[in-house]
């Protein structure tokens, strides 16, 4: 298979397209055949040798893909081959995702929904664990304001979802521009409820709106309760 490895730790010079043999399964796995993948920090301070580095098992970097699977191990019974998947595969798969085929633990998957193209899968699984994990450890009660720091991006706009599905509309978050503010809008965040943080000090803006504030969230460090 065609594969981009990483030769050393620093600029993308280091990186380097070649051939190399397909991964084999074991008998919990399957082998997909990588349709998309997703760019993501932790994959910029993998090559340039930052302290996540150390969680690399191959030379080929990469942990979010879609895909279809071309073949199935012996116990996995989940899963068809044909089926369309997406997965977030840590350091758990047979080598990163910038390759053309990666053997895949069958319990690390989740099949596509049928409405989204591999692009639009790839881009879910991390931020969307993100979200789903922090949604999950703590129960805010329905009337409580939450503040949401970066609300349009991955993680945000996921989580930001949950919680108005989950009855939660006392959502503050904060903006950078007119088309972030749309996106935050169009989510179902009320526009007295975003911040521009290029136009206003947040915790001026904020104190305006709401005393104390038990529920932030910072999406680069999870679930945080204080008080603000």
């Amino acid at each position: 298979m065609k594969a981009i490895i990483l030769k050393d730790f620093g600029g993308v010079e280091n990186f380097e397209l070649t051939e190399i043999e397909n991964p084999q399964i074991k008998n919990d796995e399957v082998l997909i055949k990588i349709r998309a993948t997703a760019f993501n920090p932790i994959d910029y301070q993998m090559r340039q040798g930052a302290t996540e580095s150390k969680l690399l098992k191959s030379p080929i970097l990469g942990r979010e893909l879609s895909g279809e699977i071309v073949e199935i191990g012996e116990s996995v019974n989940s899963f068809l081959i044909g089926d369309k998947v997406s997965a977030y595969v840590g350091s758990l798969a047979s080598n990163g995702t910038y390759a053309e085929f990666i053997s895949v633990p069958s319990k690390l998957l989740a099949k596509n929904p049928s409405k989204l193209s591999f692009l639009q899968a790839t881009a879910i699984p991390m931020v969307g664990m993100t979200a789903f994990q922090c949604f999950n450890r703590i129960t805010i009660p329905k009337e409580k304001p939450i503040f949401i720091a970066g609300g349009a991006g991955g993680v945000g706009t996921i989580l930001i979802k949950l919680l108005i599905a989950n009855g939660n509309q006392n959502i503050f978050t904060t903006a950078r521009n007119d088309e972030s503010i749309t996106h935050l809008k169009n989510i179902g965040v009320h526009e007295n409820n975003i911040i521009n943080y290029k136009k206003e000090d947040v915790v001026t803006a904020l104190k305006e709106k709401v005393e104390v504030f038990d529920y932030v969230y910072l999406t680069h460090r999870g679930f945080q309760i204080t008080r603000m």
